[in-house]
């Protein structure tokens, strides 16, 4: 059995041995189908073309175009064909521009790249009828025109109440067409305020201020107009608002009732008995009396009230666990009235490093609503020697 198989097969290679060397003088076969093959210069011919594999096994087949002025393309160059079967390419040929009506060939040569003996040359006809039309070259009675450039602008300017507006017309009187920019200067302050019919194309900075700039592109004896307005209502209501806001600040931070606070002999180094001498001052900065005014303030440890008071003396002194609290009394203050409270005090022992004063306190009555309110004084230091590192 098995040599019966051995002898059955070595039939079918030699089979198709046979068939393969009696292939060897068949050609590809090549069929062109004109999709469009009349065409005008101004057109393209187009061809579906057929190659069909005779041989019994798959071929590679390669498109060689001819060397022409006419366009030649090929949607593939390279096949791969499956025996006794057919692969399709599109052809299409673009003449050149200024052909001549008449009947054209290009040929084209199919290459098997595995079996060289196959291949095949084929041709296709292509007729072009109609062809570029001639023109003439112009006379001397036909020459062209001179080129004028040339554009005139007018500008109008209107003056209305708390505001300036200026139409602006550009023409193109000449016979070209034109491409240019128009351009205007304003303040810094002025530019944010300007308005513009069209939109301009752009800003730019300047040493003074803002250049706005619009583009334009005209024909012959076309025109723009641009309009600008510049509006002064928001220059001066914007200053206006500032005012009005420094005013305020001005009112805020002067209104009520002030006291400061500060040291009338300032040293830099508190040792022993040298003392230092403090300054209140308070001022009714409102248009209204005020009543029941008192004045806290308070001397630290180490240091120690040494009297010396001024025109005005506290009315409470006491001694707190780490300080001396002072209170003076005044029943009303009068609108812009001022009174200053003096007092000194001094360091019992040798100050170190730096001691904060605290800050002093008003409290008062507002005469007419009764409603008690209270400021304070900025904080003061005293500055003592610096200490010493012990080894």
């Amino acid at each position: 059995m098995k040599k019966l198989v051995l002898v059955f097969s070595m039939l079918i290679v030699i089979l198709l041995g046979v068939a393969i060397a009696g292939a060897e003088d068949t050609e590809l076969t090549i069929r062109y189908t004109p999709v469009k093959d009349e065409i005008t210069y101004e057109e393209t011919a187009v061809f579906d073309v057929e190659i069909i594999n005779p041989l019994f096994v798959k071929e590679e087949v390669f498109i060689v175009t001819p060397i022409s002025d006419w366009g030649i393309s090929l949607s593939e160059t390279r096949l791969k064909i499956r025996a006794k079967e057919s692969a399709y390419v599109n052809l299409t040929l673009t003449p050149p521009r200024e052909i001549r009506p008449g009947k054209y060939v290009s040929c084209f040569t199919f290459k098997g790249l595995n079996h060289p003996s196959i291949s095949n040359h084929r041709c296709i006809f292509v007729v072009v009828t109609e062809g570029l039309p001639i023109v003439e070259e112009p006379g001397e009675e036909e020459k062209e025109p001179e080129k004028i450039t040339k554009v005139v602008i007018e500008e109008e300017e209107l003056d209305k109440f708390m505001s300036n507006t200026h139409i602006i017309t550009i023409k193109n009187v000449g016979n070209t067409i034109v491409s240019d920019e128009y351009t205007a200067d304003f303040e810094l302050l002025a530019s944010f305020f300007v308005t513009s019919t069209p939109l301009s194309t752009g800003i730019r900075g300047t040493l003074k201020g803002k250049q706005y700039y619009w583009g334009y592109t005209l024909n012959p004896e076309e025109e723009m107009v641009i309009t600008y307005s510049l509006s002064y209502f928001p220059i001066i209501f914007s200053v206006a608002v500032v005012v009005i806001a420094l005013i305020f600040l001005m009112s805020f931070y002067t209104s009520g009732l002030k006291i400061d606070k500060k040291l009338l002999i300032p040293t830099s180094k508190v040792h022993g008995p040298k003392s230092v001498k403090v300054k209140l001052s308070i001022k009714n900065n409102t248009n209204r009396e005020v009543e029941n005014v008192e004045i806290e303030d308070y001397i630290p440890v180490p240091f120690k009230l040494a009297g010396h008071f001024g025109t005005l003396k506290p009315a409470i002194i006491k001694k707190l666990q780490d300080k001396t609290k002072l209170i003076w009394k005044i029943s009303h203050l009068t609108p812009k009235e001022e009174r200053l409270i003096t007092y000194t005090f001094k360091s019992r022992l040798a100050v170190l490093g730096k001691i904060m004063l605290p800050r002093a306190k008003l409290n008062y009555t507002k005469k007419k609503t009764k409603q008690k309110s209270s400021v304070y004084s900025g904080i003061l230091i005293v500055k003592g020697k610096k200490e010493e590192r012990l080894e």
